[in-house]
């Protein structure tokens, strides 16, 4: 057997086992309706799991393929008039989707990390010009300062000088760059197959809500979510014309893309090895070569122009490769402080490196094969399996707190996760199919290139470096053209050689289909059933708040005894009942107050007033006070002051703020009030607190319940009718997918 032939059915196989590893896992998160972020290893290192959520996943995920499968049965008895009519529909809802998430969300802040360092230093340049200047986070990683150049160009060139601006155009620049990578992953399957394979992919992406929710938190993924589809179907047009300028486009578009996003980077290993594949070794290197004429000037252009803008690299402070592997190896794999204040402890690059390699050495013995094996299973499950990528982590600073905040980003997000998780379970399932694509067409494709793609992508982050969820978004339009491939194997293995022998209108196959509809639909009502009492009927408490200053960086932090006091100014744009802080800790004996003064002007009016002891009971890690009456809002101006009526000597109150004293650039994350500390304001410092109108009531109404079950048992009668209807051949204007492709030699 043919070398090659031999060492693509093994990577078939390996890529199948990881997909479905993937897909199995998606099913087995922890419960959505029980605290906020998934997490896999609880403290005590168990996995943790809901049996009755995990069946109700891999119910709906079941829907959900087959209901593809039938818009794949559908769209193929469609002319090429009506698919392309489709088409533009999609992308119509494509549009609106954006619209209106840029419409709610449009006054969405930076949150805390990463994004609102980039923020800060942009604002930075935007007043003084320059990169220069004590930037610690971007001399820690400078791998943020291409991200950081392009958010200050945009808001140069693009917000008409007016910082109010600075948050829309960051919004309308993530959905440009994410339209023009769905663009050109289906313009890649129109070419490579048909306008019915191009609207399977439209569907698909409509589903992957991740994409959309995404464009509120500006960070480098918002730009590089172009650069995957864009550089495959450059790739393609090479394939097709060996036009030297094709390579020459590829290769600028790695640098760019490179420079947005460093893990861009997999894609050129991926292409080096599926070269070696398709061309001769002589058109490998002179390939590589011409790739290599555009992408090197360009790398070098970008950081010419970086310290034309004032940029000097500081060694003493730059974290090195090293760095992130030590990550990596970290507890669940991901960012920790302790490990970058080692970095930042060492004065030389030499000294970082020996450190994180002795570190690297100690974890790797300690931990033994099978807590390797434990760590890299749990990276794989956080980063690849998890349907939301976390982005509800970078949505925690809106300008308002609206009820769609609240059930997207905020207390009630867990039915909205839910619908991601189990959709992101069936696009994962067909991806797991398009690892038997090449077991039939025997044909080194598009589809080869980007599995090899995602395989190095799930070696790279699993195996070796520091992972989280948001880390597989660049790659995601890799994972729903895979998808497509999947669910054109689905076809096959299903329509095409098991089920399409018998044409009779009630054959055992369509028995059998109907049986099988039958089966969901029961497990549909029965599901519903076991459920309706927890999320329609059961009550609980929840907020709806009107300030919720959640944060609490730095090293300063309130004090309240028998010389201090603290206050915290705020404004309320709706009314509100309950205040709470965060304290750090109690010390000694004693009795405090919180008082409330509604403020008008210079005059003060006190409008509530309750005295806590010491021994009172936090609700999740804060003190509550739950007030007689509903104080208004309307844009009203309040002051929290806490100060101590009498206690112990040495008795105080120790309150978490945010602060200064952060490693990196400190953003104000609440710039509607100010903190005061024995009534001295103190700089960019608010108080950990929040404001809100308690309710109680159900998890949701009973006709957005019954509604995800109905629409679930339509999709099931559509999979149904779909079957019912005689199958009819692609027309030769259709033709399946590979047919124009050929192996370019």
């Amino acid at each position: 057997m043919d070398i090659k032939k031999t060492s693509i059915y093994l990577f078939s196989v390996i890529f199948a086992l990881f997909c479905l590893f993937f897909t199995a896992a998606s099913l087995l998160v922890p419960s959505f309706w029980h605290g906020s972020q998934a997490q896999f290893v609880l403290p005590n290192g168990k996995l943790n799991f809901s049996l009755g959520q995990a069946l109700a996943l891999l119910l709906f995920s079941s829907i959900t393929v087959l209901f593809y499968l039938a818009l794949y049965r559908i769209f193929s008895r469609l002319t090429a008039a009506w698919l392309k009519g489709i088409a533009a529909g999609l992308f119509s809802l494509l549009l609106l989707i954006e619209s209106i998430v840029i419409i709610l969300f449009r006054g969405m802040q930076p949150p805390e990390i990463d994004g609102g360092h980039i923020y800060l230093i942009a604002l930075h340049m935007l007043k003084y010009g320059t990169l220069a200047g004590d930037l610690h986070y971007l001399q820690l990683y400078p791998n943020n300062l291409p991200i950081t150049v392009a958010r200050y160009l945009l808001y140069r060139f693009f917000a008409f000088g007016n910082p109010a601006n600075y948050m829309l155009v960051d919004k309308i620049a993530a959905t440009v760059f994410l339209d023009a990578g769905i663009f050109f992953s289906w313009l890649l399957v129109v070419k490579l197959s048909n306008h019915k394979s191009g609207n399977l992919l439209l569907v698909l992406t409509i589903t992957c809500l991740p994409f959309f929710l995404y464009i509120p938190y500006f960070y480098t993924e918002s730009l590089a979510l172009m650069f995957p589809s864009l550089t495959a179907y450059v790739w393609y047009r090479y394939s097709r014309t060996k036009r030297p300028a094709c390579l020459l486009l590829l290769g600028l578009l790695l640098a760019l893309g490179c420079q947005i996003r460093e893990n861009m980077v997999l894609f050129i290993p991926a292409l080096l090895i599926y070269m070696l594949y398709v061309l001769r070794p002589k058109k490998v290197v002179i390939g590589l070569l011409i790739i290599l004429a555009a992408f090197l000037p360009a790398t070098f252009g970008a950081q010419a122009y970086y310290k034309h803008l004032g940029f000097q690299p500081d060694n003493s402070l730059k974290a090195p490769a090293t760095h992130w592997v030590v990550l990596g190896l970290s507890r669940q794999g991901k960012y920790n402080t302790a490990d970058t204040l080692l970095s930042l402890s060492k004065p030389t690059q030499q000294e970082k490196k020996q450190a994180d390699i002795a570190l690297i050495k100690k974890r790797i013995e300690k931990r033994g094969t099978s807590g390797l094996i434990k760590l890299w299973a749990v990276k794989a499950v956080r980063t690849f399996s998890v349907g939301s990528q976390s982005y509800t982590s970078y949505g925690n600073n809106p300008d308002h707190f609206s009820a769609a905040y609240r059930y997207v980003f905020g207390s009630q997000k867990q039915l909205l996760l839910f619908i991601i998780q189990f959709l992101h379970a069936a696009a994962l399932f067909l991806l797991t199919l398009s690892a038997l694509r090449f077991f039939r067409v025997k044909k080194y494709d598009i589809n080869l290139l980007l599995q090899i793609c995602l395989f190095g992508s799930f070696l790279f982050f699993i195996f070796l470096w520091e992972a989280e969820p948001r880390y597989s978004l660049l790659f995601t339009p890799f994972m729903l053209i895979g998808a497509v491939y999947g669910l054109e194997e689905l076809h096959h293995l299903l329509d095409r050689k098991i089920l399409i022998a018998s044409d009779h209108k009630w054959s055992p196959v369509t028995i059998g289909r109907l049986v099988l509809a039958g089966y969901l639909l029961t497990s549909l009502v029965i599901c519903a059933v076991l459920n309706q009492n927890n999320l329609t009927q059961a009550k609980a408490k929840y907020q709806d708040y009107a300030v919720n200053q959640v944060q609490h960086r730095g090293t300063r932090y309130g004090r309240v005894d028998a010389r201090h006091n603290v206050e915290q100014t705020f404004i309320t744009d709706k009314p509100f009942n309950r205040v709470a802080f965060k304290p750090v800790r109690y010390s000694g004996k004693a009795n405090y107050r919180l008082s409330l003064l509604a403020q008008n002007g210079n005059s003060e009016r006190t409008v509530f007033q309750r005295t806590f002891t010491s021994r009172k009971k936090a609700i999740h890690g804060s003190d509550a006070f739950l007030l007689k009456k509903y104080l208004p809002g309307g844009g009203r101006h309040y002051k929290m002051r806490i100060s101590e009526v009498s206690g112990s000597p040495g008795s105080k109150l120790t309150l978490f703020v945010n602060g200064g004293g952060s490693m990196f650039e400190q953003q104000d994350m609440y710039p509607k009030g100010q903190f005061f500390q024995n009534g001295k304001a103190i700089k960019n410092t608010d108080l950990t607190f929040s404001a809100s109108r308690e309710f109680i009531s159900p998890y949701m109404k009973h006709r957005v319940y019954y509604s995800l079950f109905l629409a679930s048992a339509l999709m099931v009668a559509v999979y149904t009718w779909s079957s019912l209807v005689p199958f009819e051949r692609d027309s030769a204007e259709e033709r399946p997918l590979n047919v124009r492709q050929r192996a370019v030699r």
